[in-house]
């Protein structure tokens, strides 16, 4: 999920916002093929330098959380899988 992010937001000009934070800039373009190549035959490697990326605290959870529904929730979980969160405070469930 955070390469498909990465990809996005740097060869895409994509923002990928979380919603209680300022929202998305999502565009699709029509034509499958007038999608941005990376430009070489060489792989884009990334890595992280802490095996970790924390999200979350009890209070973001027990104010705003509260309130998702099943279609917040999903899109929550894809933004985090898209901006490489591996970490999350579940506090339910």
């Amino acid at each position: 999920g955070a390469g498909v992010g990465w990809y996005l937001r740097h060869y895409c000009n994509m923002t990928l916002g979380w919603s209680l934070g300022g929202g998305s800039r999502i565009v699709i373009p029509a034509d499958q093929k007038s999608w941005p190549s990376i430009g070489s035959t060489t792989p884009v490697r990334k890595t992280r330098a802490v095996p970790w990326s924390y999200f979350m605290n009890v209070c973001t959870h027990s104010y705003s959380l509260v309130w998702y529904n099943k279609q917040d929730w999903e899109q929550y979980i894809d933004w985090l899988s898209l901006t490489g969160v591996n970490k999350i405070v579940a506090l339910t469930g």
